[in-house]
């Protein structure tokens, strides 16, 4: 037996075919049999075959979502593309009941504002507080913003460039931002208290025991840095004491309690007032607001009559601007009329009373019933990305967050992205439907956003905000970004009224209630028909859980 012949017989024992081996040259060489020729010819045949029926089944995918998208409620049916594939009926089962999460504390506000001078103001607030869970609290927190109102400037201060900037920044300063608090009484009662930054604890002898109240009191004065007082105007941010929230029976300082406010003030001169209420149409140095279900009352004292004001319905919306802004006053309040109109009719009647818009120069944020339009914005490593967040888009963004803000209530150390992801992806639709921009220009600034970062980190978005010190995407790529790219990824089937009509329900089926991502994900699950695999890459979520833990109870 020859060598070749063995080999033969090894590969015969693996049940293989036998190996044809030839001697060329010195060299072993085998030969190439004309059946592996075949071979290659028919795994080419089935390659390119199976290339053809995916092509075909992708195309026939995206004739079916543009066919939805281009479908409109009020559209014929007859003249609707027909979808390849038949679509799940999307909407809640019947027997769908809402799981909440206990709300934890109940707060009631009086405030009191005086102005005994200009720019020196005394406060008080008298705040009753309903401990609705089932926790023992050994402590009361606070936040209290104004405790570091004055340092908060000075940091600003250090950011200047050159020290002679610095110097004379802190300089301008003048007297501005002094605070004293006077005292705090629990129960009538003075108590011992400890500040940490901006936050105040009340030190307690006994347990504010579950299912008790309390009633605490706070007198202080304070006067407001020059950041604060441009131009004759009184940015009074976050002047009063708030009551956190609870959660799995501890206090979550990031977040505040909606509320009932009665605010009341006087003044030493005439004013405009800006508030979370509905305000008098003309200045005046006293007066009194009354509002229901917010976090917190915001309050601004403007020189001047509001630059522009119009109404979408009953809804009054202001417009407050320094002069030569006249261009910035007519395309935002137009902007806010459309989307005010839009949004009404897509996810349900405006959240607040009125809408004060504030074209300011940097600062920006949405506060119950209040909008600052900055006319410099800040975006997130401009260097890399391409899309930049204009005035008319952050306007927008801005309005939307005022649907999510306040009725349903969140942990906003865990789950902001229920507020800035839900308000992105509600931006995004209203320029997709109602402006009619291509879907690719419609979401272009959160897929670039989150293309980028989310190649580069992988952070889901309902971390505790902590969790995001340090990330190059921060909270605006993981909190607002990439949850209104994986919701529309969910949607985009049933188009953007799909993705309309999925707000629209969950505002109506958790208003006024609190919930966590465990729940939002339950919800979309029965809604939309789709399994856990459309949530496990971008939150943070174990689907063998019960609702993690957290104290909830069925509506």
């Amino acid at each position: 037996m020859n060598k070749f012949e063995f080999v033969n017989k090894d590969y015969q024992m693996l049940d293989q075919k036998k190996r044809q081996f030839t001697f060329h040259d010195g060299t072993q060489v085998r030969k190439k049999p004309i059946k592996l020729v075949l071979s290659v010819a028919a795994a080419l045949v089935v390659i390119v075959g199976t290339a053809i029926y995916f092509f075909q089944n992708d195309e026939a995918r995206k004739n079916q979502e543009e066919g939805a998208y281009s479908a409109s409620e009020e559209g014929n049916p007859k003249e609707q593309a027909e979808p390849a594939m038949k679509l799940e009926q999307i909407g809640l089962p019947d027997d769908f009941k809402a799981e909440t999460l206990n709300p934890g504390i109940k707060a009631d506000y009086k405030l009191n504002l005086r102005m005994i001078e200009e720019n020196k103001f005394e406060a008080s607030a008298s705040i009753d507080i309903e401990n609705l869970s089932s926790a023992n609290l050994s402590n009361i927190p606070f936040n209290f913003s104004m405790n570091q109102v004055g340092e908060l400037s000075r940091a600003k201060c250090k950011e200047r460039v050159f020290s002679w900037a610095v110097d004379q920044c802190i300089s301008n300063l003048k007297d501005g931002g002094a605070f004293e608090l006077k005292s705090i009484k629990l129960n009538g009662e003075k108590m011992n208290y400890q500040f940490d930054e901006t936050v105040v604890k009340l030190d307690l002898q006994r347990a504010f025991s579950s299912r008790t109240k309390a009633r605490v009191d706070f007198d202080y004065t304070f006067s407001l840095p020059q950041f604060f007082t441009e131009n004759e105007t009184y940015n009074l941010l976050q002047w009063h004491p708030i009551v956190p929230q609870i959660d799995r029976k501890e206090w979550q300082l990031t977040s505040s309690s909606p509320g009932n406010f009665d605010f009341t003030y006087e003044l030493v001169k005439d004013f405009h007032v800006v508030t979370s209420g509905i305000d008098p149409e003309e200045a005046q140095r006293a007066g009194m607001q009354n509002e229901k279900g917010i976090p917190e009352m915001f309050v601004m004292l403007w020189p001047h009559k509001a630059a522009k004001e119009t109404k979408v319905k009953e809804l009054s919306i202001r417009v407050f601007a320094e002069k030569g802004q006249e261009s910035r006053v007519d395309q935002s309040i137009e902007t806010a009329a459309n989307v005010i109109s839009f949004f009404e009719e897509k996810l349900g009647e405006y959240p607040y009373r009125q809408l004060d818009l504030i074209l300011s120069k940097e600062r920006e944020g949405s506060y119950p019933g209040i909008v600052f339009v900055p006319e410099k914005r800040k975006t997130v490593n401009p260097i890399y990305l391409k899309v930049e967040e204009d005035e008319h888009r952050a306007l927008i963004y801005r309005i939307a967050q005022q649907w999510f803000h306040g009725h349903v209530e969140v942990d906003r150390f865990k789950d902001t992205w229920m507020v800035d992801g839900f308000a992105e992806f509600a931006a995004c639709l209203y320029l997709l439907e109602h402006e009619k921009w291509s879907e690719k220009d419609s979401f272009a600034l959160a897929q670039e956003v989150n293309d980028f970062f989310g190649v580069r980190e992988d952070l889901n978005s309902n971390l505790p905000l902590s969790d995001y010190r340090g990330s190059m995407g921060g909270h605006f790529a993981y909190t607002r970004a990439q949850p209104a790219v994986e919701l529309w990824r969910i949607s985009r089937p049933y188009g953007a009224n799909g993705g309309l009509s999925f707000l629209r329900t969950y505002l109506e089926t958790y208003s006024g209630k609190k919930l966590s991502s465990f729940e939002f994900i339950r919800f979309s699950k029965e809604y939309f028909k789709v399994g856990d695999g459309m949530f496990a890459k971008w939150l943070d979520y174990n689907p063998y859980a019960t609702n993690e833990g957290i104290e909830s109870f069925k509506l």
